[in-house]
């Protein structure tokens, strides 16, 4: 079982040091102490059945253990980065003894070797719930006339929307590129506003006390766009900086996780009533302490929020460097993929030739019938997209006299494919092809090319051939043969 801390998952994931290939873990980090429970790492040993799969080295932490855990597919095991990678779905079920877990269907089947991260309920948020100014926009029209005036909300709304105005249009590009799809791990931005606002009762906060409130959120808010509303977030990017972000084109992005802070569970449990006067300040100065962390303290802070090391990694993503990822456009690909077998197909085909041999037969008869002698088998084999052009047989028989007679010899060549029967290959029984004078020892012999083309006309199937031989004299005979085929084919 390896556990890791996120914090340090996500820190190098900015350094570009996540994910590495690696033969055990996908990650390349090495094992850290256990994160008291919040997240395991697990790789799918089986699958269980749909919608299960098994970790076997997730096993023995009782049947209830993972229940409510989310399970984020970390890395597909083909390495291509392809769905369900990216996917995170709660975990409904946990066998204990065999590592088997529940979960509803990814868009794609999880597979055997996918990286799995499984993740507490205060982890699974950071990247399952919802985020950004529209929620503090939510929760600043949900609070009643308890609260402020209308004049003095209408205000704050009016704030908020004004900054959504001052993101311009590159940079706005740019965060739409970070998806959910593009995920890495970036916890640090919790700044326990659920706790705050948990904190909040009933009662409701006075006009004063609500306007000084709403006030420090103002002030607060312009440091994330600029000085003023006209300014723009840009202003604050240098042009280093904003050339590199240029870069990050869709094409181009790594994997970010949405920055979730659970501020719609807390959002949700806030009553009508509207909170005491302290609550509510207590929420304020929540609000007030986190709003600079995620931004700076002012537009040119947000620049020098980046470490020395991760400066360095994105210095080297420039303009060139970036462009060679345009070349392979997928869009491009296809096109040229058929142009160039256009242009291929055209090339004229190029003749190659292979051979096989049988193992060489000997055999003694004395016999004047017509005798078939003992086959020699060769099994073909073309290479893969070969197209059989021809194909020849080349046969040869040596006999040799054991006796002191004369011999006269008809004789013929036979095949058959894939033990399917015996046809005539060659047929020379009109004359006596072979011929020996009464001398024991008297030889002769006859090699020919067949031509066989017809017969051989797949690959990996089992060919016979033999000789059928016709001798006027019944005196013992030797008889040798051997067959070799000679495939002609195209590529």
């Amino acid at each position: 079982m390896t556990i890791y801390r996120d914090e340090e998952i996500a820190k190098r994931i900015l350094l570009g040091e996540y994910p590495h290939a690696d033969t055990h873990d996908p990650s390349g980090i090495d094992p850290l102490p256990l994160d008291y429970g919040q997240s395991f790492q697990g790789t799918v040993s089986g699958i269980a059945g749909a919608p299960k799969f098994q970790c076997s080295n997730l096993v023995g932490f009782g049947d209830e253990y993972f229940k409510g855990y989310w399970a984020y597919v970390v890395w597909d095991a083909d390495g291509l980065g392809a769905a369900p990678q990216g996917e995170m779905l709660e975990c409904t079920g946990y066998s204990s003894a065999t590592g088997d877990f529940t979960v509803a269907a990814y868009s794609v089947a999880i597979a055997v070797g996918d990286k799995v991260l499984f993740l507490s309920e205060a982890q699974a948020a950071v990247l399952n719930g919802t985020f950004g100014l529209a929620a503090l926009q939510a929760l600043l029209a949900a609070i009643t006339p308890a609260g402020p005036t209308t004049i003095q909300m209408d205000a704050a709304i009016a704030l908020c929307a004004q900054i959504a105005d001052g993101w311009d249009a590159a940079l706005a590009t740019i965060l739409d590129n970070f998806s959910a799809a593009r995920i890495g791990y970036l916890d640090q931005l919790d700044f326990n506003l659920a706790e705050a606002i948990a904190a909040i009762t009933t009662a409701g906060p006075t006009n004063a006390q609500m306007e000084t409130a709403r006030d420090a959120i103002i002030a607060a808010i312009p440091a994330m766009v600029g000085t003023d509303g006209a300014a723009t977030v840009a202003d604050g990017w240098d042009a280093a900086l904003a050339t590199i972000l240029d870069n990050f084109t869709a094409l181009r992005i790594g994997y970010l996780d949405q920055l979730d802070f659970a501020l719609q569970e807390a959002i949700a449990a806030i009553t009508t009533a509207g909170p005491t006067n302290a609550q509510m300040e207590t929420a304020r100065d929540a609000i007030i302490a986190a709003i600079p962390a995620m931004v700076g303290t002012d537009g040119a802070a947000l620049a020098a929020s980046w470490t020395a090391a991760l400066a360095t990694a994105l210095g080297s993503y420039t303009a060139v460097r970036g462009g060679y990822l345009d070349e392979l456009a997928a869009a491009n690909l296809p096109t040229d993929i058929t142009n160039i077998k256009a242009e291929t197909d055209q090339l004229p085909n190029v003749q190659h030739e292979t051979e096989w041999s049988s193992a060489a037969t000997i055999q003694a008869l004395a016999d004047a019938a017509a005798t078939a002698l003992t086959a020699g088998s060769i099994t073909p084999t073309y290479p893969t997209g070969a197209t059989r052009t021809r194909a020849i047989l080349i046969a040869t028989i040596h006999v040799a006299n054991k006796t002191a007679a004369a011999h006269h010899i008809k004789f013929k060549v036979e095949g058959q494919k894939a033990a399917g029967g015996y046809g005539d290959l060659l047929n020379l029984t009109a004359q006596e092809g072979l011929s020996m004078v009464d001398v024991d020892g008297a030889t002769d012999g006859w090699s020919g090319a067949i031509d066989v083309t017809t017969l051989v006309d797949a690959s990996g199937a089992a060919y016979d051939f033999r000789f059928e031989v016709d001798s006027d004299n019944a005196g013992n005979v030797i008889y040798i043969c051997s067959f070799v085929l000679a495939l002609v084919y195209t590529m």
